[in-house]
């Protein structure tokens, strides 16, 4: 990455962040609900030796956003499955990507639904708020494209698809 600066939101314990920096990312700001995932990011920056292009804000991120400013790369890597207003998220996300918005998230139609039908029952018995949400992913794209994108790359597994996406207009990353 070439000195841009990474949003990653649902970062848990900094896998995307990590990377980008060490490929050159200026610096990273990391927003997860769980502050153990960010007190993990960070104990991993400071092995890494870059704590110091690191920021972190622990919270709904659809409840920070407003106070955030943009940001050339947005990811969300296995959030929006998460996220019961999957609309009102990427709206928000995709606001402060300037050049580039990545999402990783479960295939609609793909085995993914019935584990997280499972799942969502185990929680409710456990007592648990946590659901899990498979989002039609035809109505993902249609989303993120009308908010001013187009996709640039994409690729899936038997559960996970991973999607790319270039602001439109953008101009494209040197690395």
């Amino acid at each position: 990455m070439d000195g841009g600066e990474l949003l990653d939101i649902g970062g848990g314990v900094g896998t995307i962040q990590h990377l980008l920096l060490a490929r050159g990312a200026a610096r990273a700001t990391h927003v997860d609900v769980s502050q153990a995932y960010i007190d993990a990011a960070r104990k991993e920056g400071e092995r890494r030796g870059h704590l110091d292009r690191m920021t972190a804000r622990a919270g709904d991120f659809v409840d920070l956003a407003p106070s955030m400013g943009q940001f050339d790369v947005v990811t969300l890597d296995r959030v929006i499955c998460c996220y019961p207003d999957m609309r009102r998220l990427v709206r928000a996300s995709a606001s402060k990507a300037e050049r580039l918005y990545g999402l990783v998230y479960p295939r609609s139609g793909s085995a993914a639904e019935l584990v997280a039908r499972m799942a969502n029952t185990l929680m409710r018995l456990r007592r648990s708020d946590f659901r899990a949400y498979i989002h039609d992913t035809g109505e993902v794209d249609a989303l993120v494209r009308s908010l001013g994108f187009e996709r640039s790359y994409e690729s899936a597994t038997a559960v996970w698809q991973i999607f790319l996406y270039r602001r439109s207009g953008a101009q494209a990353p040197t690395s």
